[in-house]
């Protein structure tokens, strides 16, 4: 799998979780980006920067953090792998120079 067909995939998981009604708010990664980032994290398993957003879910039922847990494991066994982190009732999936993909 490319990274670009890696994107899309995640791209394609947000939209599934975001059909189950948990709010999904999707922010473009800021500008310009310091050269050093661009530098370090621009090899062949890497999206461009261009694409780089940061996803936010906001969950507040029970079974919806669980979800998103399954969805980031499902990407995790197809070598999807990315920076996440959250607070209470929010959960972000940063897909930006954290964005990597070494699956088949």
């Amino acid at each position: 799998m490319t990274p670009n067909q890696a994107f899309k995939k995640t791209l394609e998981f947000v939209e599934e979780i975001r059909k189950t009604g948990i709010k999904v708010k999707i922010k473009k990664y800021p500008h310009p980006i310091p050269k050093r980032i661009l530098q370090k994290f621009n090899g062949k398993e890497r999206v461009s920067p261009d694409k780089w957003v940061k996803v936010t879910f906001h969950h507040n039922k029970p079974g919806q953090l669980d979800l998103i847990y399954v969805k980031l494991v499902e990407l995790g066994d197809m070598g999807i792998g990315f920076d996440t982190g959250g607070s209470h009732n929010i959960y972000d999936w940063e897909l930006d120079w954290s964005f990597k993909c070494i699956g088949e």
